[in-house]
């Protein structure tokens, strides 16, 4: 392994093998799989997300997958806000990620390829920075360090809540490496190389493309300021300009067409949906107070709690850390005692620049804002307009933690004589820095959605326009809808919702169908009024009511209408009668979908956060007595919770009244198993309120 000299290897250092590659990618698989290990069981049922994006970009990659097996242009879609569908220029789509899930999805389904991508970048992004660490210090191990500081920085954990653009910062580094051959070394080859990097950042996220160009002007910059300097003629100007003109001319063909396209878009119909950067701002202690994705959060957060952005920990966690300061401190040391400051004080100066565009148009502290002082990122937002779609100044900081995290690597390369303190450094890094568990989402899968992927081909209205859930339906039911939940919205398009989303929230579901030209209504019982008895009902369950035109051709044999008339929305005490005895009630199940079907039926006295209750399932039940009491086939209160459903998909439950005291109300749910087993859920519906005589 070449040694450091003055300035870090002169020239690039020895290639690595291909195990040593490998070795690197283990390690940070390692370290992605510990820091996730409490999430790995539900791998292949739940996204690694949360609710909003996390459905968005599920959306994006099953998108991605269509078009390019459709042969379609990914930039366009009809299958949102149908019939006009939408422009994608200004959306998050990620294409990089939708490339890598088409391979993945032959061997695996979307939501474990959805994951895999995420644990992918995490190991990438170490990889490339611990390329780009080498090329500055000629070290492995020191290198090693610095890739694992960067990809598990906090800013990285954060969005991986479910920004999957944000998450694929592997393109950044591997820019900024590729770009540092080709100005040490200039040949058409390695421009090329750098050129195609840089097409993979375009391809991973707008804000890292950002990113890149800003750091490859500055590199540029440096490079043509030291050539000055020193005076260097041994290599012909010609030498060096004609690899640039390569560089410019290859990245304008690969990437230009795409920016071109969104600025296009910009200009001919406006998007809207950008950020307030009052908010989406950085604190001036954010550097070192850890956010709340800190997995000791409620240490910190009385701090938070005065963020204008307080409760969004997706974007208020981008503390370096002190461990990461003080090592950089250390290298600065070094450097200048060695008289090697020219890079340490160039990557210093960048993480100040960078997290002072951060702090946006004021500087912010203790949640108080001060006006009087001039920000970089006013003159930034002066320079590239665009900037101000973004409106996430917050969000620069990913530039700062990836030069702290090079310093790292010249303090371990510098600081032999600190060798045995760096274990314990190391582990006050992962201190300051391990995040909150990994969220996890996985929408309830209704029989209406089932059966909504089995019906012929039409659209489906009904769902709110930036619902994200929506999103995730679609990559089932492979259907068209007539709303849609993107990153940026042009203007046209957001004047459509509003019109539709009025139709909707009024409930003339006939001008619906008719204003958006759809095939189906999809009504959700909890929030949408009932529906004219004009309208077909296809299919109904404890959720979601499906509507069609009357005019609508559906089949009479794909779908068992019967086991969709509502299975357990029928679910209610039984009336009263001679049957119905003085000191109970007796509740009626019906679930036809699952006749012959063990079941268990839950009760609860209010209903809460999911709780596990099997093997990757939720129930939405509290989890009091009464819950316990009811899991207990041998129970004394609830006769026949636990049985079988019969040939018609029925089964009855009685419950004594005299042990609930002046309990008013039950909560139910009902829980279905496989045939034959009890080991398997089937499916659990939604908890319905019971009142009680």
């Amino acid at each position: 392994m070449p040694q450091p000299d003055s300035e870090g290897p002169a020239c690039s250092p020895a290639p690595l093998t291909w195990r040593a590659h490998v070795g690197v990618a283990l390690l940070y698989l390692a370290v992605y799989c510990a820091v996730r290990l409490p999430a790995l069981g539900a791998f292949t049922t739940h996204l690694f997300s949360d609710g909003v994006d996390g459905p968005q970009n599920l959306w994006n990659q099953w998108w991605m997958r269509r078009s390019i097996l459709q042969l379609h242009s990914p930039w366009v879609t009809d299958q949102l806000f149908f019939p006009h569908g939408i422009d994608l220029a200004g959306a998050t789509l990620a294409p990089f990620n939708g490339l890598l899930s088409l391979p993945l999805c032959a061997v695996m389904n979307p939501v474990a390829a959805f994951n895999t991508i995420a644990a992918f970048s995490f190991v990438a992004t170490g990889w490339a920075t611990f390329l780009l660490a080498r090329e500055l210090t000629g070290r492995f191990w020191p290198s090693a360090l610095a890739g694992a500081v960067f990809t598990f920085c906090p800013y990285h954990f954060a969005h991986a809540q479910g920004h999957m653009n944000l998450v694929a910062l592997q393109g950044l580094p591997l820019f900024l490496w590729a770009l540092l051959r080709l100005l040490r070394r200039p040949s058409h080859r390695r421009a090329l190389l750098a050129a195609a990097a840089l097409f993979v950042v375009v391809l991973c996220d707008y804000y890292s493309t950002l990113y890149a160009v800003l750091l490859g002007a500055m590199m540029l910059g440096a490079a043509a300021a030291a050539r000055r300097r020193s005076g260097l003629r041994h290599r012909p100007l010609r030498d060096t300009v004609a690899p640039l003109l390569t560089l410019a001319l290859s990245a304008t063909l690969l990437c230009g067409p795409i920016l071109a396209r969104l600025v296009m878009a910009m200009r001919l119909d406006p998007l809207v949906g950008g950020h307030d950067p009052q908010i989406w701002r950085n604190d001036l202690l954010a550097a070192v107070i850890p956010g709340q994705g800190w997995w000791l959060y409620p240490w910190t957060e009385s701090y938070w709690a005065r963020h204008p952005a307080a409760g969004s920990w997706s974007e208020t966690s981008s503390h370096v850390g002190i461990a990461v300061l003080v090592a950089n401190a250390l290298a600065l040391r070094l450097a200048w005692q060695r008289g090697t400051a020219r890079v340490p004080v160039f990557l210093a100066g960048v993480a100040v620049l960078f997290y002072a565009c951060s702090l946006g148009h004021e500087i912010l502290l203790l949640g108080a804002s001060t006006s009087d002082v001039p920000m970089p990122y006013d003159l930034l937002e002066t320079i590239i307009p665009a900037l101000r779609l973004s409106g996430m100044p917050i969000r620069l900081t990913v530039v700062t933690a990836l030069a702290t995290a090079l310093l790292v690597a010249f303090a371990a390369s510098w600081g032999p004589r600190w060798r045995r303190l760096w274990p314990l450094w190391v582990a006050l890094y992962a201190v300051e820095v391990w995040p909150r568990p990994q969220l996890l989402y996985r929408p309830r899968i209704t029989p209406v959605i089932e059966a909504l992927a089995d019906l012929p081909a039409g659209a489906v209205t009904g769902f709110a326009s930036a619902e994200p859930v929506a999103l995730y339906y679609q990559t089932l039911i492979d259907k068209p809808i007539t709303g849609g939940y993107v990153a940026r919205w042009p203007t046209s398009r957001r004047e459509i919702a509003r019109e539709i989303d009025a139709l909707r929230r009024r409930g003339d579901y006939e001008a619906l169908l008719d204003r958006t030209e759809a095939t189906y209504l999809l009504r959700d019982r909890a929030s949408m009024p009932a529906a004219s008895e004009r309208l077909q009902v296809v299919a109904a369950d404890a959720d979601f009511v499906l509507y069609a035109q009357p005019s609508a051709a559906l089949p009479t044999a794909d779908i068992d209408r019967g086991a969709l008339d509502a299975p357990f929305a029928e679910l209610a005490p039984i009336a009263p009668g001679e049957a119905e005895p003085v000191d109970g009630i007796t509740i009626a199940l019906r679930s036809t979908a699952d006749r012959g079907c063990r079941y268990c039926c839950a009760f609860s006295g209010d209903t809460g956060p999911p709780v596990q209750l099997f093997f990757s399932r939720q129930l939405e039940l509290v989890p009091d007595d009464l819950f316990v009491l009811s899991m207990d086939p041998a129970n004394p209160v609830f006769h026949g919770s636990w049985g079988t459903l019969d040939a018609q998909g029925q089964a009855a439950v009685r419950v004594d009244r005299e042990p609930l005291g002046d309990l008013a109300h039950l909560w139910c749910s009902l829980i279905v198993f496989e045939p034959g087993t009890t080991a398997e859920v089937r499916r659990i519906y939604r908890p319905l309120r019971l009142r009680l005589p």
